[in-house]
């Protein structure tokens, strides 16, 4: 992949200005054998991963929006520039299109490591190089203030004409970013001191805050976020390889969840096959595993861990007991990060629940086949059916009582024969006893209770 990705950069470098019309036509045969190559790399990790675990990468967004363009720019180029008529800015799109082939050069990135690092310094000091940015926007925005007060009369010269002065304050800022950049910055001078004597000392002094002390600055941030990042002790420097470690034992210890939760039951198990650093090294007894597990007061959801929680209490497990918390506001604060924390887990772990269940919803629906208004039209026609059934027989149950007969029912013949049944001593069976006592009669209580029910049961239908 990174020998390819080369090649196709060697490619892109290889075009010039008067090229013969075969050359330009071999390069784009490249052109497209290469695209054709991302197109399918593309195309297979979505079928292997899922369109939503191939989108949660960064780097995986970054190939897809450089296939998408690459596709864009093949259509144009095969339509031609006759039928993109109707734009008006048909051939500078298509020349953008093109320019963003480029693009392919940040592919590499994710295969030096080495530069990969480099750019995660540079992103982990844009904050303070934008307060650097700041401070340095304040110096301007003085020396502009006495350039227009010092220098407003000055109007022609070797460099000031009616363009670059110092006659308003956004014109001066722009002709003093021009001098810091060191462009003929003395002629300034020169022309300026006609007027006033103290434009040297005002250049000199612009130069050395702006063009030394305060791009040095700058050059400061970085240089101290490099090193930051490539101390050996920082653990940014090894938390990619050690997410990835969590990331693949989670994936070896959940298979028979299908990755989606782990049970509380193999936590020890798993933080011991995870190892150093956010598991256990070698060595270690069971009980003082399950004594520093304990003390993380890890809270379960009906036994089960999702995969944020379990990362979570790693984390706290491995960073935070260190560093000195003496002060009470220090404990204070760390207690609130970590209560803010727990509550966004549990957020996490929420939806993930309910779309876990949406999911085995239609999953099941799909695979039963079953329509739900159906079932339900179903479940109350039966339900009428037995009501129905019931009520006929409480009534002619209750008119053989009224007339002193013997009710028999007519859904169980076996069970209905009128013979006496009589033990050994003559006396009538249990059975019959039983079967006398269910079909004559029962408790008023008992009544009472059976047409409170169908009441409520006519309610509900």
């Amino acid at each position: 992949m990174c020998i390819r990705d080369r090649l196709n950069i060697v490619t892109m470098a290889l075009q010039y200005e008067g090229s013969p019309p075969e050359w330009d036509s071999m390069l784009s045969t490249i052109n497209l054998v290469f695209t054709s190559i991302f197109i399918v790399e593309a195309a297979m990790k979505l079928y292997a991963l899922r369109f939503r675990v191939y989108w949660f990468n960064n780097w995986n967004k970054f190939d897809f929006c450089v296939v998408i363009s690459s596709l864009v720019d093949l259509i144009m180029g095969a339509l031609g520039t006759q039928l993109l008529s109707f734009l008006r800015a048909g051939p500078q799109l298509a020349r953008v299109l093109r320019v963003l082939r480029v693009t392919r050069l940040l592919r590499l990135v994710k295969q030096l490591k080495e530069l990969e690092k480099i750019i995660l310094a540079l992103i982990y000091s844009i904050p303070p190089m934008l307060n650097a940015l700041a401070l340095t926007s304040l110096v301007f925005f003085i020396f502009a203030v006495l350039a227009v007060f010092l220098f407003k009369g000055v109007t022609t010269g070797v460099m000031i004409d009616e363009y670059t002065n110092f006659q308003s304050f956004g014109v001066a800022m722009i002709t003093l970013f021009r001098c810091a950049t060191g462009e003929n910055w003395p002629f300034f001078m020169y022309d300026a001191q006609r007027q006033s004597d103290v434009a040297p000392l005002f250049f000199i002094a612009q130069q050395v805050i702006c063009s030394f002390v305060m791009l040095n600055l700058f050059v400061l941030i970085v240089n101290n976020e490099l090193s930051k990042y490539q101390d050996l002790n920082n653990p940014l420097l090894s938390m990619g390889e050690t997410l990835d470690a969590f990331k693949r034992q989670w994936c070896q210890s959940t298979s028979e969840n299908n990755g989606l939760r782990i049970s509380e039951k193999c936590i020890i198990d798993f933080f011991r096959k995870l190892g150093p650093p956010l598991g256990f090294p070698k060595g270690k007894s069971q009980f003082e595993m399950a004594k520093e597990i304990q003390a993380l007061n890890i809270v379960c959801d009906n036994g089960y861990l999702s995969f944020n929680q379990l990362l979570f209490y790693a984390l706290k497990m491995r960073y935070g007991n260190k560093g000195d918390f003496t002060s009470k506001s220090q404990k204070a604060y760390l207690m609130m990060e970590e209560l803010k924390s727990r509550k966004d887990i549990t957020e996490i772990a929420k939806k993930e629940k309910e779309k876990i269940r949406d999911e085995m919803f239609l999953k099941f629906s799909k695979a039963n086949a079953v329509n739900p208004l159906m079932t339900l039209l179903y479940v109350r026609m039966t339900f009428k059916s037995w009501l129905k059934h019931t009520k006929d027989h409480n009534e002619k149950m209750k008119l053989a009582r009224e007339k002193g007969e013997e009710y028999i029912s007519e859904e169980d013949p076996e069970d209905l024969d009128l013979e006496e049944e009589e033990d050994e001593d003559g006396q009538p069976s249990e059975n019959r006893k039983r079967d006398q006592s269910f079909y004559t009669g029962r408790s008023s209580a008992e009544e009472s209770r059976h047409n409170s029910f169908y009441s409520l049961s006519l309610i509900h239908i």
